[in-house]
């Protein structure tokens, strides 16, 4: 039995009649693999497995069949093409994020933005009286490139913009809050009642989201009072802001600062209710807080 294991081991011709797997076999089944392979739901297009009758693999495939072209300017064409449909699509995303599209006038806010309080960006350019200064909106992209020096008295395609729920008492201190050619961040908080071509809203010095505001700044420092007028939408939506404000005033008037120190000082019993109202809205707004 040795032996005649030995003997088809070493003759060539028994050895492939034992083993079926021959060459054509071999070659047959590697056709096959690759028919089942071209039949399979599925085509790989450099790291891409997409569906054979989906959108990505007639992309795909149109991509593969117009740079596996032999022809230069085929090539040069296609990629042309996809250069422009991205940059043309970039920018639309762009203009949709609001990062390249500017605002020009108060009548083109959307209302959806004003009746949502949205915050906007922009550069001061004038100051046109104590509680209204122009502003040239300033999206990232526009506030990146452009020379700010040259905006300081350019009243064209701007926003008039009042500080929202202040009536400020001097506007050479509106103005060194706000010198032309500051960036801001203004939430907008309504349009104004006196004037429609007027919108308000709390303005902060742009990329300082922590600082306070300026309206707030104003009535600190004894330069602004509280507005009795055009503040209904601020006490709505705003009611924290505006009772911050009303206790600044209220220790502003006390501390006789700014502006308060030059009107006629008051007595005792008057710093008294004074006093004492400001300690009852504190403790109010104290449980408020807690009840919340």
């Amino acid at each position: 039995m040795t032996g005649s294991s030995d003997t088809q081991a070493n003759d060539p011709a028994l050895s492939e009649m034992s083993n079926p797997i021959t060459e054509d076999y071999k070659r047959e089944l590697a056709n096959r693999k690759l028919e089942e392979r071209q039949r399979s739901p599925t085509h790989t297009y450099g790291k891409f497995e997409t569906q054979t009758n989906g959108l990505l693999s007639k992309i795909f495939g149109r991509w593969e069949a117009l740079t596996s072209s032999e022809s230069t300017t085929i090539k040069t064409i296609a990629y042309s093409c996809c250069a422009v449909a991205g940059l043309a699509g970039t920018i639309v995303v762009l203009k949709r994020v609001g990062l390249i599209s500017r605002i020009r006038n108060t009548s083109q806010l959307p209302i959806a933005s004003v009746a949502s309080h949205e915050t906007i960006p922009g550069i001061v350019t004038t100051i046109e009286s104590p509680n209204i200064f122009h502003v040239k909106h300033a999206p990232l992209a526009y506030s990146l490139v452009v020379d700010t020096n040259k905006l300081v008295g350019d009243d064209k395609d701007t926003l008039r913009v009042r500080l929202a729920g202040i009536d400020s008492m001097s506007k050479e201190r509106t103005e060194f809050h706000l010198p032309p050619g500051k960036q801001v961040s203004i939430q907008l908080v309504g349009k104004s009642i006196e004037d429609h071509d007027v919108v308000t809203g709390l303005v902060w010095p742009r990329y300082r989201p922590f600082a306070s505001s300026i309206n707030l700044k104003l009535i600190s420092e004894g330069y602004a009072k509280v507005c009795k007028v055009d503040n209904r939408i601020l006490k709505l939506h705003f009611p924290s802001v505006y009772g911050q404000m009303c206790r600044s005033m209220t220790i502003a008037q006390l501390m006789r600062r700014g502006k308060w120190d030059e009107v006629t000082k008051p007595g005792l019993g008057w710093q008294l209710v004074r006093g004492l109202g400001f300690i009852f809205s504190t403790l109010s707004g104290l449980i408020r807080r807690s009840r919340a």
